[in-house]
């Protein structure tokens, strides 16, 4: 009998079981099944957390002592990477995210393993094009942190991966405009686990309006500034309600539409499922992005969804479980807020898609229909075809 695949995923950071932590361990997690068998390396988590499928190279006290100084968290890391690559084995599939660097990939292939890469966001040349050009025309300077640099580095990355998960259309359509081939690229999604947004407690009791919410960073990448003026032109009864820290000087810009007794602003939370539970609709004209997690959660929800195409994440489909529409176009935006506020109808309907589409998305679904792909990925895959370093 074949053994299984050993899949050993690297994610060198202080493991936090949330945004891009949580994605990688839920992926993990839920792709363990039948031919399959993997665990995600860390530096070391808090002390009130443990997974079987995770396995922190540095003792818990230790590593939490290490990551509080500067020169501490160098040699965790280097010590998370030392102990990952030792457990490599030839044969063996290296699992590799974004903020491992290009020795790991290079070492991973002098050792014979396969190595597939997680593109939680577009390819980094295409995405700093997109931001770039948004900063010019609102008159910012060019606040995106992705240097010549970074997009060289992912290059060399890219040039040693033999497989990509692209967890969008828009993820896969721009490595492959950047020249990584279409036939290596394994379309994905993310997805939501149930657990996490249990509960009946609101944020905030409804008013009798139209409450639309934007939950994450409230930035220039996140589209914010669209929606904000569509929503001061859409003068409709409800409450625009916004979840999360202010970015780009965003909150100055606006502080005369913040101020206005229509827009509510919460903050940071961390019991996100309480403000899903707060409205009726998720607005995210997001211009850059991988699939966001907000799209599934809200979905899970029953909320109607008024997307842009990336924030739409290949997952919400235009008039089924929402509006899909170009993040700058102003009017598309204040009319389909006028129409979902006008017929509650339509609002209601696209909501009970969005719930019963987003049973397909749970972690544990989209972790199987990965294992399925990526093992038929690697049986197809013949010995000339690895990328060598």
């Amino acid at each position: 009998m074949k053994p299984p695949l050993a899949l050993k995923s690297l994610f060198q950071a202080y493991f936090m079981d949330r945004s891009i932590g949580h994605i990688a361990l839920s992926l993990v997690k839920a792709m363990n099944g039948p031919g399959l068998e993997g665990k995600l390396w860390v530096a070391t988590h808090p002390k009130d957390f443990s997974s079987p499928f995770l396995e922190p190279v540095l003792p818990l006290r230790a590593g939490n002592i290490l990551f509080r100084i500067g020169p501490g968290t160098r040699f965790a890391l280097a010590r998370t990477r030392k102990a990952y690559l030792g457990a490599l084995r030839e044969g063996d599939l290296a699992y590799l995210w974004p903020n491992v660097p290009f020795q790991v990939f290079q070492a991973a292939k002098e050792k014979g393993a396969l190595v597939a890469a997680e593109g939680i966001n577009c390819h980094q040349a295409f995405a700093r094009e997109i931001l770039d050009e948004e900063f010019s025309r609102l008159g910012l300077p060019p606040s995106s942190t992705i240097t010549d640099e970074d997009i060289e580095d992912e290059k060399r990355k890219l040039a040693l991966t033999d497989f990509l998960f692209a967890p969008s259309p828009m993820v896969a359509a721009s490595f492959a405009r950047e020249g990584f081939p279409k036939e290596r690229i394994i379309q994905s999604s993310y997805g939501w686990e149930p657990a996490a947004l249990a509960g009946e407690k609101r944020a905030l009791e409804p008013d009798g309006g139209l409450d639309v919410l934007f939950v994450g960073r409230i930035s220039v990448r996140k589209g914010a500034h669209y929606l904000f003026e569509a929503w001061a032109e859409a003068g409709i009864q409800g409450r625009l309600i916004l979840a999360g820290r202010f970015f780009d000087g965003l909150e100055k810009k606006y502080a005369g539409l913040l101020s206005r007794p229509d827009v509510v602003t919460l903050g940071f939370t961390s019991d996100v499922g309480s403000v899903y539970r707060s409205g009726q609709v998720l607005a995210f004209p997001s211009l850059e992005e991988g699939s966001p997690l907000v799209t599934y959660e809200a979905m899970s929800q029953g909320l109607a969804l008024l997307v842009s195409p990336m924030a739409a994440g290949g997952v919400v489909r235009d008039g089924k479980e929402g509006l899909v529409l170009p993040p700058g176009d102003r009017e598309a935006w204040t009319a389909a807020l006028r129409d979902l506020a006008a017929h509650p109808e339509k609002r209601e309907a696209l909501g009970r898609a969005a719930r019963e589409r987003a049973r397909e998305f749970t972690w544990d679904k989209v972790g199987a229909r990965r294992r399925e792909a990526l093992l038929e990925a690697v049986a197809a895959l013949g010995p000339r075809e690895r990328r060598r370093p």
